[in-house]
């Protein structure tokens, strides 16, 4: 069974490393028109920021903990807030549409005030839109952390970002997220049943019917027996 979480993450994070290139490019661009010496602290902001994204995602979608990533979240969480709040700031709530056919300058001359007002409100969309993402997915990691944490799985801030499993999914993984086990082997002609159990789980030991080895099934929590 595919890992959701991993299929979850992937795909949210290929969402923002599109906008991220976006917004790269777009200032990119904003950096061959203005710089050095217009907009420069804007300009500046909104590329590193941007490059930085980039290159921190690319490093984090190979391998990652999870505590790490946490942290890498709430920082370009608060980075990605500044880049739309200061766009927001910079650009205000300017029309586009009636500006056509003014100018406004750059480094070597003049540009459509047009085209760098849409320009603009493409950067401040995709920083919100940023924003908005970092925010959502960083309360989902930590609630999934919480909850694995809580259910006995005390590793799980320092396991691997890639192991964890989705809501609901954590007893359908390997990592120290087993669902069942059937215990049994054979060890000098006797069969020994070697279980190792869960933090905070309770085994539950039902006979096979066909003499064979009992199943094992591992149940967050106590269990208590009705007999």
């Amino acid at each position: 069974m595919p890992n959701l979480f991993l299929t979850i993450r992937n795909s949210v994070y290929c969402a923002v490393l599109v906008a991220a290139i976006v917004v790269l490019g777009l200032a990119a661009n904003f950096a061959t028109i203005f710089l050095p010496h217009l907009h420069r602290p804007y300009v500046i902001f909104s590329l590193v920021v941007s490059a930085t994204t980039i290159v921190l995602f690319l490093l984090i979608l190979l391998r990652s903990q999870a505590r790490a990533e946490v942290f890498f979240l709430f920082v370009m969480d608060i980075l990605w807030l500044a880049m739309a709040a200061y766009t927001t700031d910079v650009i205000g709530p300017v029309e586009c549409f009636p500006l056509g056919g003014q100018r406004t300058p750059t480094k070597s001359g003049s540009m459509s005030l047009q085209t760098y007002c849409y320009e603009m409100k493409a950067v401040e969309a995709f920083s919100w839109a940023v924003f908005g993402i970092f925010t959502i997915w960083l309360i989902l990691l930590i609630c999934l952390l919480t909850k694995l944490t809580a259910r006995g799985h005390y590793r799980a801030w320092e396991e691997s970002v890639n192991d964890l499993p989705w809501f609901g999914q954590d007893q359908l993984y390997g990592g120290g997220y087993p669902q069942q086990m059937y215990a049994g082997a054979q060890f000098g002609g006797a069969q020994p049943y070697v279980i190792q159990q869960a933090p905070g789980h309770s085994m539950v030991i039902q006979p096979n019917a066909n003499g064979g080895p009992p199943m094992v099934t591992q149940l967050p929590g106590t269990v208590r027996s009705g007999i």
